[in-house]
């Protein structure tokens, strides 16, 4: 979940969305705030959150009525239902429509604040790769092989993020040099060798490690 992520707040009462506002936006979200169910609406059209806190008792339109209008619609915006109902029937109802949470009036501002970065985290692609007990991470830039990190240099991980991103085709050499190394001056093609070496050393030091194999004359492929 990346810092800066848009949060709708729909809440009648004022005292409340601005304790909302002030509080996200003071833990990195962007925050717009509305009062009336109606507005909502066009605010999540307009806004395009990431993720919706939403009352259920407003003004115009109540909140399970924004709720299935956005699900009938599409619209996969994880949405965290805030009210003071708190019988199960109300809360497995509102889950059923397609909530992704429930939090019942008093709540913790703390609470709330983890509860919206888990369904954020949810709705968030998947971008790592993986390779049967293998998983590049390149966002965190972290290599995971059989539950156990692996810890590698800049080239080695780029290199292998290049690899696992095109497995299980083979990648030319050229490719590899351009990629990996670009604009770098003097750079012998051979270097490409010492640095599959140096992947497969760290790699092979567990006991289900990929296979990274040579295809000679052409280059490169990383196999599960």
């Amino acid at each position: 979940m990346k810092r800066g992520a848009r949060i709708l707040v729909v809440e009648d009462d004022r005292s409340i969305a601005r304790l909302l506002e002030l509080e996200l936006g003071h833990r990195g979200f962007e925050v717009r705030c509305v009062f009336d169910g109606r507005d909502a609406l066009s605010a999540i059209e307009s806004f395009d959150p990431a993720a919706i806190v939403l009352d259920i008792l407003l003004p115009g339109m109540d909140g399970e009525q924004i709720l299935a209008r956005l699900r009938r619609s599409g619209d996969t915006t994880p949405v965290i239902m805030l009210t003071a109902r708190d019988r199960i029937s109300d809360k497995v109802r509102n889950l059923e429509t397609g909530a992704d949470d429930y939090l019942t009036k008093p709540f913790q501002t703390d609470e709330l604040v983890a509860r919206l970065r888990a369904v954020m985290r949810r709705s968030e692609p998947d971008v790592r790769l993986r390779i049967g007990d293998l998983v590049v991470d390149p966002d965190a830039r972290a290599v995971e092989l059989a539950g156990n990190s692996v810890e590698l240099t800049a080239r080695e991980f780029e290199l292998l993020a290049l690899l696992a991103s095109n497995t299980p085709n083979v990648v030319s050499r050229a490719t590899i040099l351009d990629r990996v190394w670009g604009e770098t001056p003097d750079v012998h093609p051979n270097i490409v060798d010492v640095y599959v070496g140096y992947l497969r050393r760290k790699l092979e030091t567990h006991n289900r490690s990929p296979q990274l194999q040579t295809v000679r004359g052409i280059g490169f492929s990383l196999r599960g």
